[in-house]
């Protein structure tokens, strides 16, 4: 399955939104490029627990894309100029934590935001990367 980001932000080109492809378990993102400090892209991806039993986010793992380097903290990964976060929130203001849990037979609402965020060495240019994933591990709550 794949999802559409919706795109915001203030350069009107230089900006693209890749696709996301769902699995069990994580979402990848593909081509994303962002050229300006405000620029970002969300993603809404929809959890379904179809089990019988509540379950209970046990870890949030990233995987950098493709020829970068990252540094990654729970739900988040900053690569270069762009941030990745899982959120509860298309904004991208609340991360998703461990812990989190999605009741047997629910759903919970979970986004993928990239945003383009500056450095030191690069305050506007514009940056494509691919295959940043998120992988979730549930367990039973």
């Amino acid at each position: 399955k794949s999802v559409s980001a919706t795109a915001g932000g203030t350069s009107a080109t230089g900006r693209s939104c890749g696709t996301a492809t769902i699995a069990a378990g994580s979402v990848t993102i593909g081509d994303t490029t962002l050229s300006k400090p405000g620029d970002k892209c969300t993603w809404a991806v929809t959890v379904r627990n179809s089990g019988q039993i509540n379950a209970k986010l046990s870890s949030i793992a990233g995987t950098q894309p493709s020829g970068n380097t990252c540094s990654t903290q729970t739900g988040t990964m900053t690569c270069g100029n762009i941030k990745y976060s899982v959120t509860t929130d298309a904004a991208g203001s609340t991360v998703l934590k461990s812990g989190a849990s999605v009741a047997a037979n629910q759903t919970l609402a979970a986004y993928i935001v990239a945003e383009y965020v500056p450095t030191n060495a690069v305050q506007s240019s514009a940056i494509t990367q691919t295959g940043a994933t998120f992988k979730m591990t549930w367990a039973q709550s």
